[in-house]
């Protein structure tokens, strides 16, 4: 007999009431995230410009650290050119609010 170890919830059968009580079969809707717009674009030849714009046209911020989450997930899956076009909008984006 073990004692009190890790799994000590599952002797009383916690886990299962608590997995009855948060279960749904309601799916939650998913966010429409700029991160999951950029992966739909698959071709590295198409450019991303129009999606940034659609995004923008939208209403909706692009901040400087979801750019490099975005940037160093697209290098993360070797679609080094759909990085390189977020990098160089990114910058031009930083020059006009400097100068701004």
């Amino acid at each position: 007999m073990k004692p009190f170890g890790a799994n000590q919830w599952r002797r009383f059968g916690i886990s299962r009431v608590f997995s009855s009580l948060f279960y749904s079969t309601t799916r939650a809707p998913k966010g429409d995230t700029l991160f999951q717009r950029i992966s739909r674009c698959g071709d590295p030849k198409i450019s991303l410009i129009p999606v940034l714009n659609h995004w923008a046209e939208q209403g909706r911020d692009v901040n400087q650290p979801e750019l490099q989450r975005i940037i160093k997930q697209l290098r993360k899956y070797r679609r080094f050119s759909h990085a390189l076009q977020l990098f160089t909008v990114g910058k031009e984006e930083a020059a006009v609010t400097k100068s701004s």
